[in-house]
């Protein structure tokens, strides 16, 4: 996949180097089809072939599966989307090959393969830690948050994870240094 990429930006280069005028870009269609449909063939044997390997790596356990499915979608749906977007563009080269408008949809192509990059990361956490702590609607499990509300005196003491710290009564904010606290 890398050669072919690779082949075709070399062949797009040389093509663009032998245009000295802007009526000569007309001239190097082909090369504009050439790079487009490769991106796009790329796109898509690439989402073909994780959803291969990953249908091959299950094991049988549910979880596992559960998280195998969950990378199959994602890829399927990044992979997918941005060859719909390269297919688009190669649909508007064609029937507008006297402008560049193709170039704005592709423009749009990029800024998908850097949101499915960041998608990506994001997805990292929620696959990781936040799948068995998250319910089926969303709201989260297993770390609960209990906030006692008290009202605070002058001098009381407010405890964090541990520490104990003097509350200020006026700001609501600890103050002075945090000293451990004896925790039983």
């Amino acid at each position: 996949m890398v050669a072919l990429g690779s082949a075709v930006a070399i062949t797009l280069i040389w093509a663009v180097y032998q245009c000295h005028v802007y009526s000569d870009l007309i001239s190097i269609e082909w090369s504009t089809f050439l790079s487009l449909a490769t991106i796009c063939f790329l796109d898509m044997s690439i989402a073909g072939s994780m959803c291969y390997l990953l249908t091959a790596s299950r094991t049988g356990f549910a979880r596992t599966d559960s998280l195998v499915t969950k990378l199959m979608t994602y890829s399927l749906n990044s992979g997918l989307l941005t060859s719909i977007c390269s297919l688009s563009a190669i649909i508007t080269c064609a029937a507008m090959p006297k402008n560049f408008i193709f170039l704005g949809v592709e423009f749009l192509c990029a800024k998908l393969y850097v949101n499915a990059y960041l998608a990506l990361l994001n997805a990292r956490y929620y696959l990781s830690n936040g799948s068995e702590h998250r319910g089926s609607s969303g709201q989260a499990r297993g770390r609960d948050v209990r906030i006692n509300l008290m009202p605070l005196s002058e001098g009381s003491t407010v405890s964090k994870h541990g520490t104990s710290m003097d509350a200020d009564l006026a700001t609501g904010l600890p103050s002075g240094d945090a000293k451990p606290s004896s925790v039983s």
